[in-house]
């Protein structure tokens, strides 16, 4: 798969992501958010929490899209975060914050099978 399918495949996945999450009552307050440290897919809110969610988008049958998101990754991904809070003067320590993750899984036509969320934690 070339890397502009995988970027198309991943934009439509994270656009899932959001009308999955809206239906669970978060809204959803950045998309793409860049720094210099990293990418967050998705910062949404739902009540007083924040969550900043890594999302995967994968066909049934891959490897498992949670393994992806490794210590690696998590470590740019709340470096990204600390910018986000630097530059909206957020203090990390005052606010209920959640990183997350979101696996969208698709079949061969590109229908959405399932999703899987959870809470991550930066071990």
């Amino acid at each position: 798969m070339s890397v502009i399918n995988k970027r198309k495949i991943g934009n439509w996945g994270e656009s899932q992501a959001c009308s999955f999450l809206i239906r669970q009552g978060y809204k959803i307050i950045a998309r793409n958010y860049w720094t210099r440290e990293g990418e967050i897919d998705i910062i949404a809110q739902i009540d007083n929490k924040i969550s900043f969610i890594e999302v995967k988008t994968r066909t049934c049958g891959e490897d498992s899209a949670e393994r992806s998101f490794d210590k690696n990754k998590k470590v740019k991904m709340f470096k990204a975060i600390e910018q986000y809070c630097q530059a909206k003067k957020l203090q990390i320590e005052e606010i209920a914050m959640y990183i997350e993750q979101i696996s969208v899984y698709i079949d061969k036509r590109n229908k959405v099978v399932k999703f899987k969320k959870y809470l991550t934690s930066l071990d």
